[in-house]
């Protein structure tokens, strides 16, 4: 299953006594915030895409590099051509 938050020093112990591997841990960085009301909004102007689709292999036996690519791609051919999209939409 997926975990959010955590104490980094429990962890680390975990690591260090091999009770956690390399391949069972993921970390993800990054913020996103809405002001009161914004993200449900943003749903009912189908700002975005909601799937009940999870595969943990996407999520866990990726590289990173291309993990929100596969994600999109996972959900079928009505999202492929966003995958493709440039990460910066100047470059198109």
């Amino acid at each position: 299953g997926i975990y959010w938050g955590g104490n980094f020093e429990s962890l680390k112990i975990l690591i260090r006594n091999g009770d956690i591997t390399h391949d069972e841990i993921k970390f993800f960085i990054g913020y996103s915030g809405w002001s009161p009301g914004q993200l449900e909004g943003e749903l009912n102007e189908n700002a975005w895409v909601i799937s009940n689709h999870y595969n943990p292999d996407i999520t866990f036996g990726n590289d990173g590099e291309n993990l929100w690519k596969e994600a999109i791609v996972s959900l079928g051919p009505k999202y492929a051509h966003v995958a493709n999209f440039p990460q910066n939409p100047m470059w198109n």
